[in-house]
């Protein structure tokens, strides 16, 4: 399946490139048709890189000649890479797929503690604040409590990744 994306790199920008995705691995072809970088299916699911909220991230990103390049990929491409991706990671065997759960049950409990850290730094400012004859300040957390809620959004959204990882390594294979 041949996808094209168009090139955000400083000095390759409204170039259209492709991404040949096959069951051997994953091409980069630049705008002239040359081969720019090469990639086995476990390579493509470790190193490329899917838009990210999380992270602030709207292109799709892969290491083309040894750095990380942007491209702009349409919203029906990008599903395809996602389903090229989660068949490399079954493909990989059930520790792969069990990796996924592990990352997504640690990113929620790295949320829940800043979440949690947040509200209990707040409550004891705000105590501390009232105990003060004269009226101290009291300081709300809401940078911690925001970066919580976002890891505990993270680790959801993996978790429901895992769990469709899960139903395409026990569906039968197609012909």
């Amino acid at each position: 399946m041949i996808l094209h994306m168009q090139c955000c790199h400083l000095n390759h920008k409204q170039e259209v490139w492709t991404l040949d995705l096959s069951d051997d691995g994953a091409l980069i072809r630049d705008a002239g048709g040359n081969v720019r970088a090469q990639f086995t299916r476990d390579q493509a699911a470790g190193q490329f890189l899917l838009p990210s909220f999380s992270e602030s991230v709207k292109q799709f990103r892969a290491p083309v000649d040894g750095e990380l390049w942007y491209f702009n990929v349409a919203r029906g491409d990008l599903k395809q890479i996602k389903a090229f991706i989660d068949q490399a990671v079954v493909a990989a065997g059930p520790e792969a797929v069990g990796a996924v759960r592990n990352r997504s049950i640690r990113d929620a409990l790295i949320g829940i503690g800043g979440v949690g850290l947040g509200v209990a730094l707040t409550v004891s400012s705000y105590l501390h604040a009232s105990q003060d004859p004269q009226g101290g300040g009291y300081v709300v957390t809401w940078g911690l409590v925001l970066f919580g809620l976002v890891m505990i959004g993270k680790g959801v959204y993996g978790f429901l990744r895992f769990r469709q990882l899960q139903k395409l390594s026990q569906a039968p294979p197609a012909d």
